[in-house]
C-alpha cells in the first residue's frame, strides 16, 4: 500500500468506528464519508478534547485535504500533538514530512528520529521507511545490516515494501549473502500484496530464469500487473515494465500470449476479492 493508500485507509477505519460509535448512523461507505465536512467536525472534536488517534487522523486530513482544505502546517500540529502521546502512526507522518519537506524543509536526520520512534513501537511502515534509509545512507550512513534487520521487521507484518527490500537486500548480496531464491520468494510476497517495483522485479526475474525457473508466461503476467498497479509517482517501474512486457509479448505464441493475459486478469480478480476496500 502506497502512501496516499495507507493514509486514506487510516482516515476510513478511524471513521468506520466513529460511525459504529452512533448508534443512530446509518451504513457508510468510509471512502466516500472522507470528504465529508461532518467527519472534519466530529474528528476535530475529539481531537480537541486529546484523543490521539483522533489528533493523527485529522492531520492526515489536513494533509491529504479530505474533509479540510490541506494545510500542510495544520496537519503537521495535529500530528504533532498524537506524536506527543506516543502516536505511532502520527511519528511516522511526521517522519514522512520531514523526509519529503512537505510543509517542513527537508530534513532526513530529523525524519530518522520521528521513524526510529514508530519503528520501536512496531510500526511496520516506519519500520521500512527507515530501513530505507539505512539502505541509501538518508540521515544515517549506509548500513545494509541495519537495512535488512529493519526490512524484516516489516516484512514479517506483511508489509510489501518491507518484503520488496528484503527481497533486494538477497538479490544484491547486501546485508546477507546473495540467494536469488529467496530473492524471489520475497519479491513474490510483496508482488501478491500489489507492489508495483517487486512484479516488475519478479517479471524480470522470470524472464532470465534468475532464483526462478525460466517462465515467459509468468514473466509477461508480472510485467502486465506491474504496469497496471505502477502508482503516478513511479513512472519509471511502469515504463520498464512496459517494455519488458512488450519485448515478451513477441516471443510468446498465441496461446502463449492469451494464458499469460488470462493468469494477470486471474490474479486481479483473485486479489480483488481477498482485499477489503480499505486496503485496495
Amino acid at each position: 500500500m502506497n502512501r496516499s493508500c495507507r493514509r486514506a485507509a487510516y482516515i476510513a477505519l478511524f471513521l468506520i468506528g466513529l460511525a459504529g460509535a452512533d448508534t443512530h448512523a446509518q451504513p457508510i461507505d468510509p471512502f466516500e464519508f472522507l470528504d465529508n465536512e461532518l467527519a472534519a467536525s466530529r474528528v476535530r472534536s475529539l481531537a480537541e478534547k486529546g484523543d490521539a488517534q483522533a489528533q493523527a487522523v485529522l492531520g492526515a486530513m489536513y494533509e491529504s485535504g479530505k474533509g479540510v482544505q490541506k494545510d500542510y502546517i495544520e496537519a503537521m500540529k495535529w500530528y504533532r500533538r498524537a506524536a506527543d502521546q506516543g502516536n505511532a502512526s502520527a511519528q511516522t507522518s511526521i517522519g514522512v514530512m520531514y523526509a519529503g519537506g512537505i510543509g517542513v524543509a527537508r530534513d532526513h536526520v530529523e525524519a530518522v528520529k520521528w521513524y526510529r520512534m514508530a519503528a520501536g513501537k512496531g510500526e511496520p511502515f516506519a519500520q521500512a521507511y527507515l530501513a530505507i534509509c539505512y539502505e541509501h545512507g538518508l540521515g544515517v550512513p549506509v548500513d545494509y545490516s541495519e537495512a535488512m534487520k529493519w526490512y524484516r521487521l516489516a516484512a514479517n507484518q506483511g508489509n510489501a515494501s518491507g518484503e520488496l527490500g528484503v527481497g533486494t537486500l538477497y538479490g544484491r548480496g547486501q546485508g546477507v549473502d546473495r540467494n536469488d531464491a529467496e530473492a524471489a520468494r520475497w519479491f513474490r510476497r510483496s508482488a501478491d500484496h500489489g507492489n508495483a517495483k517487486a512484479q516488475y522485479d519478479l517479471g524480470a526475474m522470470y524472464a532470465l530464469g534468475n532464483g526462478v525457473d525460466q517462465n515467459l508466461v509468468d514473466a509477461y503476467k508480472w510485467f502486465a500487473l506491474a504496469v497496471v498497479n505502477a502508482s503516478t509517482t513511479e513512472t519509471p517501474v511502469r515504463d520498464a515494465a512496459e517494455r519488458g512486457r512488450d519485448y515478451i509479448a513477441v516471443r510468446l505464441s498465441p496461446a502463449q500470449l492469451n494464458e499469460a493475459k488470462k493468469r494477470a486478469a486471474d490474479w486481479k480478480r483473485q486479489t480483488a476479492k481477498a482485499m477489503p476496500a480499505t486496503s485496495q
